[in-house]
C-alpha cells in the first residue's frame, strides 16, 4: 500500500476490511485520509464468541509474555502455543481453514508454525503475504529485544501485516517489549477499544 514514505497511493474510500481495522490504519499510517465505506460495518465474523474472538472486536491484541530465541531468524515458542490455541478455537467455531492466515516477520517462526499445520493452513512471512488477504489474520510478532523490535516495527512491513485481514485481526506479541512505533500505537488502540487480552 505504501510506495515509499513520501509517496503513497491512496484508496480514499475503503471497501474491504472491518471498520475497526481500517480505522486504525487510516489514523496511524495514512493520517486519516482513508474513509471506510459504510459496508465495512458488516465485515465481521458470523460466530457466537466472546473474549478474543468476539465478532464486535475486530482488531485485538493478545499479550503473550514469551521471549524470542534463535540466531539470525527468530522464533517464539510462547506465541506458537497461542497460535495453536487460536486456530483450534476458530475451527471449533466453524471458520474454514482457507479463511485463516498466519503471518510473521520471521522465517524461523513461519517454519515452526508450518510444521504444526502442514499444508492445511496458510502460514507465511509478512513479505510473502503482501497483496493477499484472509477473513482472519493472526500476526505473530515474535520480537522481544530492541534490535528485533526495530525490524518488526518497520512501518511498511507492519502496515502490510495489519491490512491483510478483512474481518478479524489478531496481533500476538509481548506487550512489555520495547515497542515505540506502530505496534505501540496498536497496543494503545486495542486498550482503548476494550480489545487487549492476555494469554
Amino acid at each position: 500500500m505504501l510506495v515509499g514514505e513520501s509517496e503513497a497511493t491512496w484508496l480514499r474510500t475503503h471497501y474491504r476490511s472491518n471498520l475497526k481495522i481500517i480505522n486504525f490504519v487510516s489514523k496511524s499510517v495514512y493520517g486519516g485520509k482513508i474513509i471506510p465505506h459504510e459496508s465495512c460495518e458488516d465485515e465481521k465474523l458470523k460466530v457466537q464468541a466472546g473474549y478474543l474472538l468476539d465478532p464486535e472486536r475486530a482488531a485485538v491484541f493478545l499479550h503473550v509474555p514469551g521471549s524470542e530465541s534463535g540466531e539470525g531468524s527468530k522464533s517464539n515458542e510462547a506465541e506458537i502455543d497461542a497460535v495453536k490455541e487460536i486456530v483450534k478455537r476458530l475451527r471449533q467455531l466453524g471458520i474454514e481453514r482457507e479463511k485463516i492466515g498466519v503471518i510473521t516477520p520471521y522465517r524461523a517462526q513461519r517454519n515452526s508454525i508450518k510444521s504444526i499445520f502442514g499444508e492445511s493452513l496458510e502460514v507465511a512471512t509478512v513479505d510473502a503475504f503482501q497483496g493477499r488477504e484472509k477473513d482472519v489474520i493472526i500476526f505473530s510478532a515474535v520480537a522481544t529485544t530492541a534490535f528485533s523490535v526495530r525490524f518488526v516495527e518497520n512501518r511498511r512491513r507492519l502496515n502490510v501485516a495489519f491490512t491483510r485481514a478483512k474481518k478479524k485481526l489478531i496481533v500476538i506479541a509481548n506487550a512489555h517489549a520495547p515497542w515505540s512505533g506502530l505496534m505501540k500505537d496498536y497496543i494503545e488502540y486495542a486498550k482503548e477499544n476494550d480489545s487487549f487480552f492476555s494469554f
